[in-house]
């Protein structure tokens, strides 16, 4: 049987990034290989989940705020690690010095999706390229972001070379797919792909959701950015008033400045399979997250969105392979054709699925 082995956040306490790691890994042993998440140390990204971070002795707010919100993460990230064992097939542990244990031991491997090609948050780490892969033709990437519209200058990263020993690209966006083709002329073709949590279908998620707690109809609130806050906050309080709707507020930590931000039920150490649960049980969404705005897109929940300055290409993606229009606070809200909504994605899927097949030489 054909391994696969997967490089993505895997250790990140971060919705998005657990559940589209689960959805890729369960995709690909559905078409047939076997697939692990290879556990690659990066301490750069994975030090930001840690309960405490050194470098905050030397910022008192930032230290305050660990203190405030340590038993937050530590309940968190039990939470996540649950998920992780229940649901996920790990490699063992490997770090940057000993990735060239692993370098032949798959028969492909794929580093995405999430914004792994993005040197501000992985610190320009060269591994997210696969560079550590003896056989260049068994680099492949699936739905792979940048999260950024032009490669950072400060970036030390050979990134011409690098995209042009990749066997096969797919990234996420088109932004993605433009990005690469400024950079370099010389890479292998570019497909652009749906998020791995799209190639699952609604009722698959539904086997993972945990039940409705309650009978009370809510409004669920996820913010993640620090781009229009009071706005996403503001908007689901009078909407929760208009309609009559309780509220669930996931946030990931306590605010010392901003009392206002915590309305409603807050949940602070909520799993994945919790995530899935809040979106597909609730009346509406009010968001900035690309990954909760794609659940309210596969349960059919009106969504509210904050579109982030940043990284909106994201969401403006999605939307425009959707065909929803008319969802951004502050504007005109259009009611949303989830009949044709869900034509153009089964569409996509169905092409993200064959692109997919074609990574792993199936």
């Amino acid at each position: 049987m054909k391994k696969i082995g997967i490089l993505t956040f895997q250790r990140a306490s971060n919705y998005g990034a657990a559940l589209q790691m689960y959805a890729l890994q369960r995709k690909i042993r559905d078409i047939g290989p076997d697939a692990e998440v290879i556990d690659f140390i990066c301490p750069y990204i994975f030090d930001w989940y840690k309960p405490f971070m050194l470098k905050h002795i030397f910022h008192p707010r930032a230290l305050i705020g660990d203190i405030l919100n340590a038993s937050i993460k530590m309940k968190r990230n039990h939470q996540f690690s649950s998920f992780v064992k229940k649901t996920m097939r790990f490699s063992k542990p490997v770090s940057k010095s000993s990735l060239s244990s692993i370098s032949d031991k798959y028969d492909v491997y794929i580093v995405g999706s999430d914004q792994v090609w993005n040197p501000l948050l992985t610190n320009s780490e060269s591994a997210y390229f696969l560079d550590f892969v003896k056989e260049k033709s068994k680099r492949r990437s699936y739905a792979a972001s940048f999260g950024v519209s032009e490669w950072p200058i400060s970036s030390t990263l050979p990134i011409a070379r690098l995209l042009e020993e990749m066997g096969a690209i797919s990234t996420r966006e088109e932004a993605g797919k433009k990005l690469i083709q400024s950079i370099s002329g010389n890479t292998a073709p570019i497909t652009v792909d749906l998020d791995p949590v799209f190639l699952l279908k609604k009722e698959e998620w539904l086997s993972i959701a945990k039940k409705k707690v309650g009978s009370k109809s809510y409004l669920f609130i996820y913010a993640v950015g620090n781009e229009n806050l009071e706005k996403v906050y503001r908007t689901a309080s009078q909407l929760a008033e208009e309609k009559g709707l309780y509220i669930i507020n996931l946030r990931y930590g306590r605010s010392i400045r901003h009392s206002e931000y915590q309305i409603g039920h807050v949940v602070y150490d909520a799993g994945p399979d919790d995530f899935v649960s809040f979106i597909a049980n609730a009346s509406c969404v009010v968001t900035d997250s690309f990954h909760a705005t794609a659940f309210s897109v596969i349960f059919h929940k009106p969504m509210y969105i904050s579109m982030p300055n940043t990284s909106g290409s994201r969401i403006s993606n999605l939307f425009s392979t959707a065909g929803i229009e008319g969802r951004s606070i502050g504007k005109m809200m259009k009611k949303i054709d989830w009949d044709k909504a869900d034509r153009q994605m089964e569409k996509a899927r169905r092409e993200s699925l064959s692109h997919l097949k074609e990574i792993i030489g199936e």
